[in-house]
């Protein structure tokens, strides 16, 4: 892995969306406070970019900038070390985008070299996350990844001196990963894999925390099929696992929830589920 391609912001803005490949972003600004804010719009990547400077004033109000590209082809996965990375590359598992998100923390996106369809999408996803030891709570085609050359905002991931860190660009090119074309589905009642030793030849040490997914939630009969129901009883479940509000909102985004209203009606409604649920974990 090299080191960051460039210090300017635009720059690494620019490469970033450039080498994800895909014409059209989901643009996902959050702010967690005593009240959770949050923008979400669509954008192409000319208009995103056209929106810099506008990102870069809510930046300093204390936005973190997320990004879910629309295309189908990539996968994302978070919380990876430098070590982890560097087995990825060598075993033919290498990202196309490359962003370090706090210090020596990464997000990691690969390039199938094709669209999936959803199902693909989610299992793929999986699977990498669980081969790699990335985060098993942050995988799956709707989880947005953080756009360089901005603060990372999370107050957990201030610096000593009171700064916020930036979100750096490490990676960006167009590459499909070597092992696309071998990357197979598991068999739907295949037992899971056996933890694997560590080992320096290959990167399939770390056994990763195996939480239940939104979509487990959804098809529990329990639930009658009432969706709101299950995506309350997911976010109380995943407040108690420690996952991030940002990504129990962004769970809750994933199902089409058109009847809901516009994108802003939708938006209100996951972050009232979260902040309710939260509430019962945390009063």
């Amino acid at each position: 892995m090299g080191i960051s391609l460039d210090r300017s912001s635009d720059v690494q803005i620019h490469r970033q969306l450039d080498a994800m490949h895909t014409h059209s972003f989901e643009l996902l600004l959050l702010r967690f406070g005593d009240s959770t804010e949050a923008y979400l719009s669509n954008e192409t990547t000319a208009s995103l970019l056209r929106r810099v400077p506008w990102l870069k004033a809510k930046n300093v109000q204390g936005f973190n900038i997320n990004i879910r590209p629309t295309g189908s082809h990539l996968s994302m996965l978070d919380d990876l070390s430098r070590t982890q990375l560097d087995d990825m590359e060598r075993t033919g598992y290498e990202p196309c985008v490359i962003v370090e998100t706090s210090p020596a923390n990464y997000q990691a996106w690969l390039d199938h070299g094709r669209d999936l369809t959803p199902d693909e999408s989610h299992e793929f996803s999986k699977a990498l996350a669980r081969l790699t030891g990335a985060d098993m709570g942050a995988f799956g085609r709707r989880h947005a990844g953080r756009l360089a050359g901005f603060t990372n905002r999370k107050p957990n991931r201030r610096l000593a001196n009171g700064y916020y860190p930036f979100v750096r660009l490490h990676k960006a090119e167009q590459t499909v990963f070597t092992a696309a074309p071998t990357l197979s589905l598991p068999a739907p009642e295949a037992a899971p894999p056996a933890p694997r030793p560590r080992s320096s030849s290959t990167f399939f040490y770390q056994t990763p925390r195996r939480l239940k997914t939104i979509e487990e939630f959804h098809d529990d009969p329990r639930y009658d099929n009432d969706l709101s129901r299950a995506d309350f009883a997911y976010a109380i479940y995943a407040h108690s696992h420690d996952v991030s509000e940002r990504a129990i909102i962004e769970d809750i985004l994933r199902r089409d929830m058109r009847h809901k209203g516009n994108q802003a009606a939708q938006l209100k409604y996951a972050k009232y589920t979260s902040t309710r649920a939260r509430k019962q974990v945390r009063p």
